[in-house]
């Protein structure tokens, strides 16, 4: 849609793969969106159903292993783009959209992957309410004592 706008303004933006310019970054972005959305996502799940497990072994995890996992997956995405998929930049002049920027290899597989997160996500909340809210209320023990004394600061 930026590309639309920039083009209603002035016809100085209509230039070779100036789409796809805009376009890599917002992919690479979209891609760390959900990768980070599904670790967040993961650490909750563990803290929740196995909380010793997590208070013993969370600490041992650096964060940096974290954004390396990150960068490891970003500089595979690019190999698959590149590599995998041999796209040569070259998009044509009247392309407006993400299917005639990139190549239809790349399209497939990052639809595939924004999907199969989004899924995976979608699981682990599941999982996460079924385990805060439907599993605490059901069992029939009080816990509001047990978390206003984790959350008392005194």
């Amino acid at each position: 849609m930026l590309y639309y706008l920039l083009l209603q303004m002035s016809s100085i933006f209509n230039s070779k793969n100036f789409i796809f310019y805009l376009l890599w970054p917002s992919l690479t972005l979209g891609t760390i969106r959900a990768t980070v959305v599904f670790l967040i996502t993961l650490d909750r799940v563990i803290a929740a159903y196995i909380p010793v497990f997590y208070h013993n072994y969370r600490s041992g995890i650096p964060i940096i292993a974290v954004f390396a996992t990150i960068i490891c997956y970003i500089v595979f995405e690019q190999y698959v783009l590149f590599g995998f998929c041999g796209y040569v930049i070259d998009v044509p002049l009247t392309c407006d959209n993400l299917k005639c920027a990139i190549s239809q290899c790349y399209y497939e597989y990052w639809l595939w992957y924004e999907q199969i997160m989004y899924v995976l996500i979608g699981i682990l909340t599941i999982s996460l309410v079924f385990r805060l809210f439907v599993w605490n209320y059901c069992n029939g023990v009080s816990t509001s004592h047990v978390v206003t004394r984790v959350n008392n600061c005194s």
